[in-house]
């Protein structure tokens, strides 16, 4: 099923040739943000890692909402899940 996703569904096709670039230094940064408010620094920080933006060739930055994600812990969460009692 998932062979048939990323190679016959386009959505799923286009997504794989854009990750996959077309310079071998070429890397792509997945992130979930949980807050909204510190989106504006995250993308402060990098555009200034990138080399910014609005140059040529440096990349692009987007945002979409995350409506469903399996293994994100909360700050004061702990990875051991807890045991029934």
């Amino acid at each position: 099923m998932g062979h048939f996703l990323v190679y016959e569904v386009p959505l799923f096709a286009d997504f794989k040739n854009f990750l996959k670039g077309h310079k071998p230094y070429n890397k792509t940064i997945l992130s979930v943000v949980t807050d909204e408010s510190v989106i504006p620094r995250v993308v402060k920080l990098i555009d200034k890692v990138c080399g910014g933006f609005r140059n040529s060739n440096t990349g692009i930055l987007f945002t979409v909402p995350v409506d469903f994600a399996v293994g994100l812990l909360e700050q004061n969460q702990s990875e051991t899940p807890e045991q029934p009692s």
